[in-house]
């Protein structure tokens, strides 16, 4: 939506909401790179199954807060 589209009494809100998707995305974005950081580099499996880390499998898989 375009900013000139969006009523003055409305802005603050439309920023608040853009600044909670952010975050959203933002969280999404850090556990990604956990995950990365955690992971088994690809040289070293040396044929083994590739999957989500040893600590992760059989953990429930959390759902996103939103």
């Amino acid at each position: 939506m375009a900013w000139e589209t969006i009523p003055n009494a409305h802005i603050g809100d439309v920023v608040a909401a853009r600044a909670r998707q952010r975050a959203h995305d933002d969280a999404e974005l850090l556990v990604g790179m956990v995950h990365l950081a955690r992971s088994t580099p690809l040289d070293e499996l040396d044929g083994a199954e590739i999957g989500p880390p040893r600590r992760m499998r059989g953990r429930p898989r959390r759902s996103p807060p939103y």
